[in-house]
């Protein structure tokens, strides 16, 4: 369980899987072995990745949502906080 967040990082996962397939998920499988929670500045998002990098991030709020950050948050989340991925 996430103490930031009260909520299980399994679930977590599982919302964002669902989110991303239900989205525009494309052709682009996201990891389990990469992906899951993190948390930033105070703040937990859970990213999808896969061998290429961050394929999608999605901050958890307070309640417990997911909300999707937008391709330009991405690409700025990307530079910030995984140079490395970038």
């Amino acid at each position: 369980m996430n103490t930031a967040t009260r909520f299980d990082d399994k679930e977590l996962l599982e919302r964002a899987y669902s989110a991303y397939f239900r989205g525009n998920g494309g052709a682009d499988q996201p990891s389990s072995y990469d992906s899951g929670p993190a948390e930033v500045n105070g703040k937990v998002y859970v990213v999808l990745r896969n061998v290429n990098g961050p394929l999608k991030v999605y901050r958890v709020t307070k309640c417990g949502g997911l909300r999707s950050l937008t391709d330009h948050q991405l690409e700025k989340w990307c530079v910030r906080e995984e140079p490395w991925k970038a």
